[in-house]
């Protein structure tokens, strides 16, 4: 019983832990917002099922599975189920209600959701285009000037998180800055591969362990400019449009309509920092300065909304309606209705 106690201990400790942010700013005429390095986030509709990825059901955990099987849709030897889901890790103050309520999550398809770390990687500035120079080359003391350029949003330090969600399959990974893609747990048998044009990645392409390929190109972009010097409007969610079996033969197709800009908040934002008292003291520091940033805004632009999914075996539906949510009636945000559900003969 001990033994149980002390997981279910750590694990609230972990919950309730918050994160606080420490940094060095120089005293080199450095943009005074350390919110520069806000992450850029999804919608809360594709963020919700990027949260599968980062915590997966597991009777480690604790956490109950709380579904609704709707329906599943199958085409030869292809499947895909539609669920209700309640991740029951818990409601955030900020958290933001999908179409279909506060922590729940409607399992309808798959999705790549981005959670952009600085620029978008595949942006001339991003991580992809510019190298990182060797830890004994950026400390502040031997290079003043990249501090300051990854500062004022020049250079891209570090790699976006990719969150991956299709049915049987939940993940993530990151580029390598051979742009090649690196799954986190490792797994040699999942393929990612992807299109950029235009300096913006247009569509991924996974195939499974089974040689069935998904292909993710319903994109939606994320403005936060206020908050990311030379940011400007990434892509950060790719949705699930078709599967095609490893025959080539059998498929599955989904429908989306765009449901066009939709603003949110962000969270406020407390840092803590040093400074340094002179450039050629780099050792001195003043006392710790703590600063808090009043939330703001962030356009998710051409926000999708699944509509149909379709086979040689049958059609789903999925009707709403906006302008009526009862969580938030001055919202024009659409909630869903009802789902329907068709065989091959409609």
């Amino acid at each position: 019983m001990n033994h149980y106690l002390n997981h279910a201990l750590i694990a609230c400790a972990l919950f309730l832990n918050t994160t606080i942010l420490k940094s060095q700013q120089l005293n080199y005429n450095l943009p005074t917002d350390p919110s520069n390095q806000i992450n850029i986030p999804p919608s809360p509709s594709a963020g919700e099922l990027g949260k599968f990825g980062d915590f997966p059901v597991s009777l480690a955990t604790g956490k109950p599975d709380i579904t609704i099987p709707i329906h599943t849709l199958k085409s030869g030897g292809l499947s895909l189920p539609v669920i209700l889901r309640y991740q029951s890790d818990g409601i955030k103050v900020n958290d933001k209600a999908s179409w279909t309520g506060l922590g729940w999550i409607l399992e309808a398809g798959g999705v790549i959701t981005r959670n952009v770390k600085g620029i978008a990687d595949e942006k001339p500035k991003g991580y992809l285009n510019q190298g990182i120079p060797d830890a004994n080359a950026i400390i502040p003391a031997n290079n003043h000037q990249y501090v300051i350029d990854v500062t004022r949003g020049k250079h891209d330090n570090q790699a976006d998180v990719f969150h991956l969600n299709i049915p049987g399959l939940n993940g993530k990974f990151m580029f390598q800055q051979d742009g090649s893609v690196q799954m986190m747990p490792y797994n040699p048998e999942i393929k990612v591969s992807y299109n950029i044009t235009g300096g913006s990645i247009t569509d991924f392409e996974v195939i499974d362990a089974n040689g069935n390929t998904y292909i993710f190109d319903q994109a939606e972009k994320t403005n936060a400019t206020n908050y990311l010097i030379d940011a400007g409007t990434p892509t950060t969610a790719w949705y699930l449009s078709e599967i095609i079996a490893h025959n080539g033969l059998d498929k599955i197709q989904l429908d989306y309509y765009n449901h066009g800009d939709r603003h949110f908040d962000i969270p406020d934002v407390e840092t803590h920092y040093l400074k340094f008292i002179s450039p050629t003291s780099p050792n001195q520091y003043s006392s710790e300065v703590k600063k808090s940033f009043d939330k703001g805004d962030y356009t998710v632009q051409n926000m999708r909304r699944i509509s149909s999914i379709h086979s040689n075996y049958g059609r789903i539906d999925f009707d709403h309606s906006a302008g009526n949510r009862l969580d938030d009636p001055s919202d024009n945000d659409v909630r869903l209705d009802a789902i329907k559900i068709y065989d091959a003969h409609g």
